[in-house]
């Protein structure tokens, strides 16, 4: 059935007020609270940037009346400021360069506002070119590895596609490092994405080809990843870096239904993709290529298997906004939607963050003055720092087993105690939070880490032998518990976790760890990041063949090729002349996305061809060879 787009005004408008206009700094950026009418509960995060100079740069938490709850002044525009699955804060904080964008880095936070670390790219290419981190996300994963993206600015010859000679191209890429940040997966545009699948043009001096501005996890642990410049989300198998799928822009294998036709065949220019727990995808799409020009918060229904996507809500402002860049849309756990409308083209009359119902009625609005945007917005409880329980239990007797729950307050585990070494008058405390653990050390990277951590302590007893049953009816996230192992560590919040010998007691739904002590304890899938899985593919729509990468190149450049079906491949290399140089494929090959290095170590340079056949299908491009 159709949903129409919602353009609603609040039906409860109050009188706009200044938020804590009398006691915060002089150059604290003015907020105007336009609606209450019973929103979510919650802080909001939000971090207004001014382009002017006449502001300070802040970091700023309102609480769901609209009043400063806590601000921190920081020294440069912000990028993505929030909290992690880990309960920690993070924020980016970037400076600009010559057009390319920001580069900074990453600073991680605890509750009180105060720097504890900070995470930025690593690493050059062969020729010295500097990794910049780009402030537009970080991710750090329930396994404590740290995601975000990098822009990667490199001197091309673009006269191929009727540009300059030596343009500065701008790539993209995602870099993962661990806690001690070692790059543990990279990923990099140009090798899974073609240079002619962007919307931008290619012929001035600095071509923008990908602009990867989002990253979010599927429900299924894989990538989720924001590509503006084509206006398309992608996904990436996590442990093989295949594009499992591609949504919207040039290679988009997905159906549309339910959408404005106006829109077609560019559905979104978007921001902040993220999936929900039932497998639809909200996005902020910034609406660059409809007409009129409009932004809107927009949810589409998505069939991964049958590659359908239908859209079942859209929220649009009343009077439209046009948000030139920016922007983020997040679902709420009351249903509500949190719309932030990012660097929008309107004068300060326009909302500037939206918070909205499912049937479209504003339940929070708040405005910023001219040329103040924040690049995202997001309201996250307070209280998801705290122990979602904490059971304390005294004077425990070996050999008896406790159930560390009660009627309002349940850890989810039962104790028996084997053994204790400490006095009769004792007090046991377990305390469970539903968060990913923090700073986590492993000899062996777990692919999942499911966020839930669990405590268990005494003041009074030195040692303790126990064995320990989690009931999973009570960890809804956990779905498939014979793959799940339980790891401990000593001390909470840092350290070496240790998988424990774990049991899946399928009749009572329960894991089961025998002969364990204190420490903090966690879940998470008994496979490795590093060793890989069966990788779901999705097999490609058309016969392709890629640009090589890179062009000109010496000695080895990469050819990417897709094959929808069963095809006999020839792949080969010719001269100027004609004369063949090297076959580098010459095989049936089923279908799939292909990969061949082109080694010219011992050719002379100059201008070469390449030529794919399968059947029917022939095409041919040039590389360039320069030593």
């Amino acid at each position: 059935m159709k949903l129409y787009t919602l353009l609603f005004i609040s039906i409860i408008i109050t009188s706009s007020f200044l938020v804590n206009a009398q006691t915060l700094p002089d150059d604290f950026p003015p907020i105007t609270v336009n609606t209450i009418n019973n929103p979510a509960k919650g802080q909001l995060f939000i971090a207004p940037s001014d382009f002017t100079a006449k502001y300070g740069n802040y970091l700023i938490i309102l609480d769901d009346s609209g009043n400063v709850y806590k601000y921190k002044k920081v020294s440069n525009k912000v990028g993505d400021f929030k909290i992690q699955p880990n309960g920690l804060l993070t924020f980016g904080l970037g400076v600009k360069q010559g057009g390319v964008g920001q580069q900074g880095v990453y600073y991680i936070m605890d509750t009180s506002l105060t720097i504890i670390d900070s995470v930025k790219a690593v690493g050059t290419d062969s020729l010295g070119n500097k990794y910049i981190t780009d402030m537009h996300d970080l991710l750090i994963l329930p396994n404590g590895n740290y995601l975000f993206t990098i822009k990667y600015p490199i001197t091309m010859n673009m006269t191929q596609y009727g540009g300059k000679d030596s343009a500065t191209v701008v790539h993209g890429i995602l870099q993962m490092l661990d806690v001690h940040k070692n790059v543990v997966w990279q990923w990099r545009s140009w090798d899974h994405i073609p240079i002619e699948d962007t919307y931008n043009p290619l012929t001035g001096n600095l071509v923008k080809l990908n602009h990867l501005n989002t990253i979010g996890i599927a429900n299924d642990g894989n990538i989720l990843l924001g590509n503006r410049t084509n206006a398309e989300a992608l996904k990436i198998d996590l442990k093989t870096g295949d594009i499992i799928w591609r949504f919207g822009g040039k290679d988009n294998q997905f159906t549309f239904t339910d959408e404005n036709e106006a829109n077609n065949p560019n559905y979104f220019s978007a921001h902040h993709i993220r999936m929900l727990p039932n497998g639809n995808i909200t996005l902020f799409d910034n609406g660059n290529n409809h007409n009129p020009w409009f932004s809107r918060a927009v949810e589409y229904q998505v069939d991964q298997v049958n590659k359908t996507a239908t859209q079942v809500w859209e929220y649009r402002h009343q009077p439209d906004i046009a948000a030139r860049i920016m922007g983020s849309v997040q679902r709420l756990p009351n249903g509500n939607t949190l719309i932030g409308w990012g660097g929008k083209a309107q004068d300060s009359t326009s909302a500037d963050i939206t918070e909205v119902k499912p049937d479209g009625t504003i339940t929070f609005d708040v405005t910023f003055p001219p040329n103040v945007t924040s690049y995202r917005a997001y309201k996250y409880p307070w209280n998801i720092f705290k122990p979602t329980s904490s059971i304390i239990k005294k004077n425990i007797v070996a050999g008896s087993s406790y159930n560390f729950n009660n009627a309002d307050d349940s850890t989810g585990t039962i104790v028996k105690v084997n053994s204790f070494s400490g006095p009769e008058l004792n007090k046991f405390n377990l305390r469970r939070y539903n968060l990913a653990p923090v700073f986590p050390q492993f000899t062996k990277i777990p692919f999942n880490v499911y966020k839930y951590r669990l405590y268990f302590s005494s003041l009074s007893i030195n040692s303790v032998n126990v064995n320990l049953e989690f009931e999973l009816s009570t960890f809804p996230d956990i779905k498939e518990p014979s793959k799940v192992k339980v790891y401990v560590r000593p001390n909470e919040g840092h350290g070496l976790f240790t998988q424990l010998n774990t049991i899946y007691d399928s009749q009572n739904n329960n894991l089961l760890v025998n002969n364990a002590g204190f420490g903090e304890y966690i879940f998470a899938d008994d496979e490795s990041i590093v060793t890989g899985i069966e990788n779901n593919k999705t097999i490609p729509t058309r016969f392709l063949l890629s640009q090589n990468y890179p062009n000109p190149f010496n000695p080895s450049t990469v050819i990417n090729y897709q094959l929808p079906k069963l095809s006999n491949v020839s792949l080969k290399v010719f001269d100027v002349l004609g004369r063949e140089v090297v076959t580098l494929v010459n095989k049936e090959q089923p279908a799939g996305n292909y990969k061949v290095t082109f080694n010219a170590f011992r050719l002379s340079s100059g201008i070469y061809f390449y030529t794919l056949r399968t059947g029917d299908f022939i095409k041919t491009k040039k590389l360039v060879l320069l030593k």
